[in-house]
């Protein structure tokens, strides 16, 4: 996972997929359908009616992809035209999930910190606290990945990318 899409590895790390996040659907899910088989029945995550459309949703178990669908504008100028979250550890398929950086459900929160230019940059989430992040630049807080860290100081979700807007 990195803040700007996500990209699929072999076991020889040679790069045998990606997408952007303003991809079109159908090339995102052929990367995703390539590393964890065929895509379950879509699911949907209502929208907020201003600032967010409806998604189309895809569960690979512990691994979701949201879509952008309804949207009036292209996907490249759409505020957040795909996203992901991550709940397993696990491998899925066989293949393991991980940020650029290494990060991964289950990683303790000392190897998130250590990763941030700015450790401050954090602000609460739903189920815990988020540390934002961009792969890419550390220093800015746009595109980034979020890993979601509870009571017991480990990564429980990632999310990217988590528009992280202001921070607390």
């Amino acid at each position: 996972m990195r803040g700007g899409g996500i990209e699929l590895y072999d076991s020889d790390a040679t790069l045998i997929g990606s997408f952007l996040w303003s991809d079109e659907t159908a090339e995102a899910l052929a990367v995703l359908e390539l590393a964890f088989g065929p895509a379950p029945v879509p699911g949907v995550r209502e929208g907020d009616g201003s600032h967010y459309p409806d998604y189309d949703t895809y569960d690979f178990g512990g691994f979701v992809y949201g879509t952008a669908v309804g949207i009036s504008k292209p996907r490249t100028e759409e505020f957040l035209p795909s996203w992901v979250n991550v709940t397993t550890g696990s491998p899925i398929n066989g293949v393991s999930i991980y940020t650029v950086d290494g990060l991964h459900v289950g990683t303790p929160l000392e190897q998130v910190l250590a990763l941030l230019a700015d450790p401050g940059l954090t602000r609460p989430a739903w189920q815990g606290t988020a540390y934002l992040f961009d792969p890419v630049d550390p220093t800015r807080n746009s595109n980034t990945v979020s890993p979601v860290v509870d009571e017991s100081g480990v990564v429980v979700l990632i999310d990217a990318p988590r528009f992280s807007g202001e921070t607390a």
